[in-house]
């Protein structure tokens, strides 16, 4: 695998960087399955963002690393749109806040 520096990111990335609009939780397994095996070939990077599959695709990413205990190891890369919140008035939580909590991790970013 080849990896590349990102100012700011403390971990090689992986060249090849696994989408993950299509982690779904009735196919949970698949996904699970699917980042086995891109690790074990040497990546570290997955693509996300809070409307990939409704927000689904974070949370069962957040999911397995809690389950496999390798969130140290997977580099995130997390977009946000602009003009994505579904009402002026309704408050959410920013993306650095969501990505933590989703991803069962403590430290607020969108590159991680």
């Amino acid at each position: 695998m080849e990896y590349i520096a990102i100012q700011g990111v403390d971990k090689p990335v992986s060249r090849l960087i696994k989408g993950t609009d299509y982690f779904y939780h009735d196919s949970y397994e698949k996904a699970a399955a699917n980042m086995d095996a891109f690790l074990a070939i040497g990546g570290n990077t997955v693509d996300t963002a809070h409307i990939y599959c409704g927000g689904q695709s974070e949370e069962v990413l957040g999911r397995y690393m809690n389950e496999r205990g390798n969130r140290d190891r997977i580099v995130i890369l997390t977009a946000r749109q602009p003009g994505s919140h579904r009402h002026p008035d309704q408050r959410r939580a920013s993306r650095p806040e969501r990505t933590a909590r989703e991803q069962g991790g403590d430290t607020p970013g969108s590159v991680r």
